[in-house]
């Protein structure tokens, strides 16, 4: 644990299916919170980029954080989606 390996895939494929498990489960820790406090995570997570987003040049589209504003758990990734047996608890 002393030196963790956050190495990142080579194929695009592999790439998908880590971003879809850190999608699932930043999804399933806000979940975990409630609606209150995972409404103030993502009010700062906003405010955090929209800071780290002026520093940019050319202007970086929101795209991404746009779909925040819907309710959360309103589209959640299926647990039966993730097949990588490291995202397996």
């Amino acid at each position: 644990m002393s030196t963790p390996d956050f190495s990142t895939a080579e194929n695009k494929q592999e790439l998908a299916q880590e971003v879809s498990c850190l999608k699932a489960m930043i999804t399933l820790m806000l979940q975990a919170m409630g609606q209150a406090d995972a409404g103030r995570v993502i009010i700062k997570w906003k405010s955090r980029f929209h800071r780290w987003r002026m520093r940019l040049r050319p202007p970086y589209s929101p795209a991404p954080l746009s779909r925040l504003n819907k309710p959360i758990g309103s589209n959640p990734v299926p647990a039966e989606s993730i097949t990588d047996s490291r995202y397996h608890v």
